[in-house]
Protein backbone atom coordinates (compact mmCIF):
# COMPACT_ATOMS: atom_id res chain seq x y z
CA UNK A 1 0.00 0.00 0.00
CA UNK A 2 1.46 3.34 -1.04
CA UNK A 3 -0.49 5.57 1.26
CA UNK A 4 -2.78 5.41 4.20
CA UNK A 5 -4.87 7.93 6.01
CA UNK A 6 -2.27 7.93 8.77
CA UNK A 7 0.67 9.08 6.65
CA UNK A 8 -1.09 12.05 5.06
CA UNK A 9 -1.58 10.55 1.60
CA UNK A 10 -5.21 10.66 0.65
CA UNK A 11 -6.80 8.76 -0.76
CA UNK A 12 -4.91 5.68 0.40
CA UNK A 13 -3.63 3.91 -2.70
CA UNK A 14 -2.93 0.33 -3.55
CA UNK A 15 -2.45 0.25 -7.32
CA UNK A 16 -2.10 -3.53 -7.46
CA UNK A 17 -5.58 -4.14 -6.09
CA UNK A 18 -8.80 -3.76 -8.01
CA UNK A 19 -11.96 -2.61 -6.30
CA UNK A 20 -14.25 -4.23 -8.84
CA UNK A 21 -14.72 -7.71 -10.18
CA UNK A 22 -14.00 -6.59 -13.73
CA UNK A 23 -10.67 -5.02 -12.80
CA UNK A 24 -8.86 -3.48 -15.77
CA UNK A 25 -11.53 -4.60 -18.24
CA UNK A 26 -13.52 -1.52 -17.24
CA UNK A 27 -10.68 0.83 -18.15
CA UNK A 28 -9.98 2.42 -21.48
CA UNK A 29 -6.61 2.20 -23.24
CA UNK A 30 -5.38 5.54 -21.85
CA UNK A 31 -6.27 4.58 -18.27
CA UNK A 32 -4.39 1.30 -18.61
CA UNK A 33 -1.32 3.05 -20.04
CA UNK A 34 -1.33 5.68 -17.28
CA UNK A 35 -1.74 3.03 -14.59
CA UNK A 36 1.21 1.07 -15.97
CA UNK A 37 3.37 4.19 -16.15
CA UNK A 38 2.41 5.28 -12.63
CA UNK A 39 3.19 1.87 -11.17
CA UNK A 40 6.61 1.81 -12.89
CA UNK A 41 7.43 5.35 -11.79
CA UNK A 42 6.40 4.67 -8.20
CA UNK A 43 8.52 1.49 -8.12
CA UNK A 44 11.51 3.47 -9.44
CA UNK A 45 10.75 6.19 -6.86
CA UNK A 46 10.80 3.70 -3.97
CA UNK A 47 14.09 2.30 -5.23
CA UNK A 48 15.55 5.81 -5.62
CA UNK A 49 14.49 6.61 -2.05
CA UNK A 50 16.50 3.62 -0.86
CA UNK A 51 19.59 4.84 -2.73
CA UNK A 52 19.16 8.37 -1.41
CA UNK A 53 19.52 7.15 2.18
CA UNK A 54 23.19 6.40 1.58
CA UNK A 55 23.91 10.13 1.43
CA UNK A 56 26.33 9.95 -1.48
CA UNK A 57 26.08 11.91 -4.72
CA UNK A 58 23.03 10.64 -6.61
CA UNK A 59 23.12 9.73 -10.28
CA UNK A 60 21.02 11.87 -12.61
CA UNK A 61 18.59 8.99 -13.25
CA UNK A 62 18.02 8.54 -9.50
CA UNK A 63 17.35 12.28 -9.11
CA UNK A 64 14.83 12.14 -11.96
CA UNK A 65 13.08 9.15 -10.37
CA UNK A 66 12.86 11.02 -7.06
CA UNK A 67 11.40 14.11 -8.76
CA UNK A 68 8.89 12.05 -10.75
CA UNK A 69 7.76 10.15 -7.66
CA UNK A 70 7.28 13.36 -5.71
CA UNK A 71 5.16 14.79 -8.55
CA UNK A 72 3.00 11.67 -8.72
CA UNK A 73 2.48 11.69 -4.95
CA UNK A 74 1.59 15.40 -5.07
CA UNK A 75 -1.03 14.72 -7.74
CA UNK A 76 -2.45 11.75 -5.81
CA UNK A 77 -2.51 13.55 -2.48
CA UNK A 78 -5.81 15.26 -1.83
CA UNK A 79 -7.46 16.61 1.29
CA UNK A 80 -10.83 15.30 2.47
CA UNK A 81 -13.68 16.76 0.47
CA UNK A 82 -11.59 17.45 -2.63
CA UNK A 83 -12.52 15.36 -5.65
CA UNK A 84 -11.61 15.18 -9.32
CA UNK A 85 -13.41 13.75 -12.31
CA UNK A 86 -11.93 10.69 -13.95
CA UNK A 87 -10.87 12.77 -16.93
CA UNK A 88 -9.21 15.44 -14.79
CA UNK A 89 -7.28 12.71 -12.96
CA UNK A 90 -6.10 11.31 -16.28
CA UNK A 91 -5.01 14.75 -17.45
CA UNK A 92 -3.08 15.49 -14.26
CA UNK A 93 -1.33 12.12 -14.19
CA UNK A 94 -0.47 12.35 -17.88
CA UNK A 95 1.08 15.79 -17.36
CA UNK A 96 2.94 14.79 -14.17
CA UNK A 97 4.34 11.65 -15.79
CA UNK A 98 5.51 13.38 -18.95
CA UNK A 99 7.24 16.49 -17.58
CA UNK A 100 10.15 17.35 -19.83
CA UNK A 101 13.59 18.20 -18.53
CA UNK A 102 13.69 21.80 -17.36
CA UNK A 103 9.92 22.11 -16.89
CA UNK A 104 8.57 22.96 -13.45
CA UNK A 105 4.93 22.21 -12.68
CA UNK A 106 2.76 24.10 -10.23
CA UNK A 107 0.76 21.10 -9.00
CA UNK A 108 -1.65 23.29 -7.01
CA UNK A 109 -2.45 25.43 -10.07
CA UNK A 110 -2.96 22.27 -12.11
CA UNK A 111 -5.35 20.86 -9.52
CA UNK A 112 -7.33 24.12 -9.39
CA UNK A 113 -7.86 24.12 -13.17
CA UNK A 114 -8.20 20.38 -13.81
CA UNK A 115 -11.93 19.79 -13.28
CA UNK A 116 -12.98 22.85 -15.29
CA UNK A 117 -10.66 22.21 -18.20
CA UNK A 118 -11.51 18.48 -18.30
CA UNK A 119 -15.08 19.48 -19.17
CA UNK A 120 -13.78 20.76 -22.51
CA UNK A 121 -13.15 17.18 -23.64
CA UNK A 122 -16.20 16.19 -25.66
CA UNK A 123 -14.57 13.46 -27.74
CA UNK A 124 -11.32 11.50 -27.59
CA UNK A 125 -9.73 13.73 -30.22
CA UNK A 126 -9.97 16.69 -27.80
CA UNK A 127 -7.79 15.04 -25.15
CA UNK A 128 -4.31 16.06 -26.33
CA UNK A 129 -5.27 19.67 -27.02
CA UNK A 130 -6.91 20.06 -23.60
CA UNK A 131 -4.01 18.28 -21.88
CA UNK A 132 -1.53 20.64 -23.51
CA UNK A 133 -3.64 23.64 -22.47
CA UNK A 134 -3.73 22.47 -18.84
CA UNK A 135 0.01 21.82 -18.92
CA UNK A 136 0.68 25.32 -20.24
CA UNK A 137 -1.42 26.79 -17.42
CA UNK A 138 0.48 24.66 -14.90
CA UNK A 139 4.06 25.41 -15.92
CA UNK A 140 5.89 27.73 -13.55
CA UNK A 141 9.09 28.29 -15.43
CA UNK A 142 11.75 26.63 -17.47
CA UNK A 143 14.97 25.85 -15.65
CA UNK A 144 18.14 26.76 -17.47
Amino acid sequence: MLGSSRDGHRPALSPGLSVTRVGGRGHNKRQKQLATQVMKLLAAYRQAQEFSHFGSELALAVKKDLEAGKRIHAVLNQPPGESYSTMSQQLMLDIAINVQEGEVLDINAMKLAANDIAKLIQKDEDYEKVRDELKTKSLLELKK
